[in-house]
């Protein structure tokens, strides 16, 4: 008759099962919640986190933002969205101008972002009309776009006509007026313009203010001069179709005068 007996391990061979099952395979230390585990302070990982979590951007997207951006701390990004969202801007909007200029999460709130939303708003620009503004030119968020809206009024621009500009032309603002606008201004009234005539030429056709008034401008009104004789005549033109100055010499307005004598218009 067979006889049952327990077999002991070796002592060496126990004490070597005892770790690896303690040790390796089920491990009887308790596991730290998620919300414990460390969290990464690379600025990278922090911004492509931040770009995607509350920008809705693509991970493609938001790692591409984050080469000209990093996110140290996000009270300053969190405070440039809510601002955003306060003045009417909806996500997709948001998106749009965040990738378009993703330094403009870490622009400067109190001194640049918030005065200059607050004068677009006092200009009109809220919701959709904001956002339509912005898109043509995110830039102009971080301009000095007071100085500049001061500028037109004080050359007889009324409100309505600075909106105007600011909707065709954004970047303006972020020209020095005086310096780039003002000397533009004096020459039109040389010509016999009065400001409010000025303005509405300016507002019809804004780009007139970033031609060239050495290269473009003035040569433009001397070949009028030429064709039409007299200042009364050229005055004519520039009140029916102000955008005329804005003109290429050479490439558009010579040729297109030949065309018509060519055609027997006197």
């Amino acid at each position: 008759m067979l006889r049952l007996t327990s077999v002991k391990l070796p002592q060496r061979l126990r004490h070597r099962a005892s770790t690896i099952c303690h040790g390796h395979l089920f491990s009887t230390s308790p596991r730290k919640p998620i919300s414990e585990l460390p969290i990464s302070r690379d600025p990278k990982s922090l911004t492509v986190s931040f770009l995607r979590n509350s920008c809705g951007f693509s991970l493609e997207l938001a790692v591409s933002a984050s080469k000209k951006l990093n996110i140290e701390n996000i009270e300053n990004p969190n405070s440039v969205l809510d601002l955003l969202r306060t003045h009417g801007l909806k996500q997709n909007h948001i998106r749009y101008l965040i990738s378009s200029r993703p330094l403009l999460l870490l622009a400067d709130l109190g001194n640049t972002l918030k005065p200059n939303m607050e004068l677009f708003k006092s200009l009109g620009f809220c919701g959709a009309s904001l956002a339509e503004m912005l898109s043509k030119y995110p830039a102009v968020l971080e301009s000095d776009a007071y100085t500049a809206v001061e500028f037109f009024r004080a050359h007889g621009f009324s409100e309505k006509q600075i909106k105007t500009l600011m909707m065709k032309r954004p970047a303006l603002y972020m020209y020095n007026a005086n310096k780039n606008f003002k000397p533009k201004l004096e020459f039109f009234k040389s010509l016999g313009l009065s400001d409010l005539e000025i303005a509405e030429i300016l507002s019809a056709a804004p780009n007139v203010l970033e031609r060239s008034l050495e290269k473009q401008i003035i040569p433009c009104v001397q070949e009028l001069r030429r064709i039409l004789g007299t200042e009364e005549n050229v005055l004519k033109i520039i009140k029916a179709y102000g955008p005329v100055i804005r003109t290429n010499v050479v490439h558009t307005l010579q040729p297109n005068i030949t065309t018509l004598i060519s055609h027997g218009v006197p």
